[in-house]
């Protein structure tokens, strides 16, 4: 051995010593992480998780209350399932029964109480507190009538599991739910159309459903999400991407709708004055189909709005803001089709000292005959209409409907005045309407009926005739 080789052996020796400490150590790191993992994992609390649940369904019910609703969710039992490294929760036969499934005042069709039913949810932990969650719902959902339990409306189902991130987060004083939603590319709609009557004429007919069945696809990667604080303020904000939309039926696949896009964003924030701004947007389209499915497409649909005031909502709202002035803003409302369309504009102000708004909105309509021949073939412009929209449009546009081709129409309001919608007022329209629907109400005038030819008519009666003559009496 030369004294050249000295040192690289030594080295080698301490490197070698080094890795006998340095790898057991990597290793029992490691190993203690591992542990830490499994242990919050399999830590999942059951009595932890019925608390949430039963907290969410008070919250549900407090906040249906508030709208003149009766939600009511229900679960039969928690179970904790899986392994180590895949151990979550399954909530049991979830349920959500909705009564009214519509506003006070709008009439439900199918039904006025609505069930949902899965037959599981699983929820898988992302902390051990559960503030972070993951949801999956496999299993299809099914919508029943109060009415009739066992006649289902309607199932969906999905080729992947309806799956969402839920998490509580806390922002400026205000603890939030955010739920990110992940949506399968193919779900598949089965609902009841229409119920056939079977049976003979003496007995009493058995109700048999009649099902059809229409599937939505999509591209990959569309998203839903939401963020809403939980003290009932409303704020919050919403957002919505769906790209590469078709809706197929089983039945007739040629009469299929496609839909290149649907785009929302909603938000309600307070500014630096405590005052409500809201805003929002939507856009679908373009919506295309064959000609005898869709005649007017392709279809476009866009609309952007903001408001900014007082909320509505409550009266401590209100007094907080010290009553402002609130703006309402359409910056577009456009509604397009192959052969006809609609735009509309709308920059309005209210305050307290007028009760009425003020400013100016602008409405533009592209081939007003084409528009009327649509309602008129559906009938949703009756004969009896006819006289009142021709009288509305003399007074508004100057010239009878039948001469208008496209039209632009002004309304506006200028402070302690009266709406104009453009040559007319609003008292004018309103004295027109009213006008109308007295004659249609007024009884029409009995028809005298003549006396047939061939009938005698008897000569009336003379009173004097009937009295005895003085001479004549005894």
């Amino acid at each position: 051995m030369t004294e050249n080789e000295q040192p690289t052996q030594e080295h080698e020796e301490t490197g070698s010593t080094a890795r006998k400490f340095i790898l057991p150590a990597l290793v029992i790191i490691v190993a203690i992480m591992l542990v830490a993992f499994l242990a919050s994992r399999s830590g999942l609390d059951r009595a932890l998780l019925r608390q949430q649940l039963d907290a969410f369904a008070t919250e549900l019910a407090d906040n249906a209350r508030k709208e003149g609703r009766d939600v009511r969710f229900t679960y039969e039992d928690v179970v904790i399932t899986g392994s180590f490294s895949d151990r979550h929760a399954e909530v049991v036969a979830p349920q959500l029964v909705v009564k009214p499934i519509m506003q006070p005042g709008q009439k439900a069709e199918l039904a006025d109480e609505l069930t949902i039913r899965t037959a599981r949810v699983a929820i898988f932990p992302k902390a051990v507190d559960l503030s972070q969650l993951r949801v999956e719902m496999p299993d299809p959902f099914e919508f029943y009538a109060a009415d009739a339990p066992e006649k289902k409306l309607l199932t969906v189902s999905a080729n992947e599991p309806f799956a969402a991130m839920v998490g509580r987060v806390k922002k400026a004083d205000r603890l939030y739910t955010e739920i990110e939603h992940v949506m399968p590319t193919e779900i598949t709609f089965n609902y009841l159309r229409e119920q056939q009557a079977e049976g003979e004429e003496e007995q009493t007919p058995t109700l048999v459903p009649v099902y059809e069945t229409m599937t939505l696809t999509q591209a990959t990667g569309g998203t839903a999400s939401s963020s809403f604080a939980q003290d009932g303020s409303g704020l919050g904000k919403a957002s919505v991407q769906l790209n590469d939309i078709t809706i197929t039926p089983e039945k007739d696949p040629e009469a299929s709708i496609d839909v290149a896009e649907i785009r929302s964003r909603w938000s309600h924030t307070l500014n630096a004055n405590n005052h409500h701004v809201i805003t929002g947007s939507l856009h679908i389209g373009d919506v295309t189909a064959a000609p005898e499915v869709i005649p007017y497409a392709p279809i476009a649909l866009h609309v952007e709005a903001s408001y900014q005031g007082a909320a509505p909502q409550t009266a401590e709202d209100i007094a907080a803001v010290g009553g402002p002035e609130s703006s309402f803003k359409l910056k577009e409302f456009a509604l397009t089709t192959k052969e006809a369309g609609i735009q509309a504009t709308a920059d309005f102000v209210a305050g307290a000292d007028d009760v009425l708004p003020v400013g100016m909105a602008t409405l533009n309509l592209t081939n007003v005959p084409f528009v009327l021949g649509e309602l008129r073939r559906y009938q949703l412009l009756k004969t009896d209409d006819e006289a009142l929209v021709d009288d509305f449009a003399g007074l508004i546009a100057g010239k009878p409907i039948s001469e208008l081709e496209n039209a632009t129409i002004e309304i506006s309001r200028t402070r302690g005045g009266s709406f104009t919608i453009g040559n007319a007022t609003f008292e004018e329209l309103f004295a027109t309407l009213l006008k109308n629907s007295m004659q249609r109400r007024a009884p029409a005038a009995p028809e005298a009926e003549e006396a047939p030819a061939s009938a005698p008519v008897a000569p009336a009666p003379n009173p004097a005739a009937a009295e005895p003559q003085e001479g004549h009496r005894g």
